[in-house]
């Protein structure tokens, strides 16, 4: 075999090789998504919910987030109360004072949970509920 007849079965080697591990981490990906469904849900036209209350909606539940005094509320419907594993906020900017990404403290407030969010500079917040076997994830923009 010549030396560039080497290299050449060298490289095909190498990309049947990526080929391979990247169908299996597709079907690895696909069989979670499966396990548990994740809904992305649409928050409504001019909506600024350090503002004003607004709603992010899918078919068959919605979750609607809005300022009080101590943060944000967030409510939803759809989901029995007793259905929902856990709810989580994170901002979707970064700055210097917090990670970007960073979990916020979320705790229950009577109907619906408190977020504790005071950052005024902040530019969106991601929520992300947990509830009868699947998931709803919901991106709102805030005024700054």
């Amino acid at each position: 075999m010549t030396r560039s007849g080497r290299f050449w079965l060298f490289f095909v080697i190498v990309a049947v090789g990526l080929t391979l591990s990247w169908s299996q981490v597709a079907r690895k990906t696909q069989r979670a998504l499966e396990a548990t469904p994740v809904t992305y849900l649409d928050v409504e036209a001019n909506c600024l919910a350090n503002v004003r209350p607004c709603a992010a909606l899918a078919g068959d539940h919605a979750l609607v987030l809005g300022p009080v005094d101590s943060g944000l509320l967030l409510k939803q419907t759809g989901f029995a109360p007793a259905s929902i594993a856990s709810v989580e906020a994170r901002r979707s900017d970064g700055d210097a004072d917090t990670e970007a990404g960073a979990l916020l403290p979320v705790q229950a407030a009577g109907d619906g949970w408190l977020i504790q969010f005071d950052r005024p500079g902040a530019t969106g917040l991601q929520v992300r509920l947990a509830a009868q076997g699947r998931v709803s994830v919901a991106e709102y923009p805030l005024s700054h």
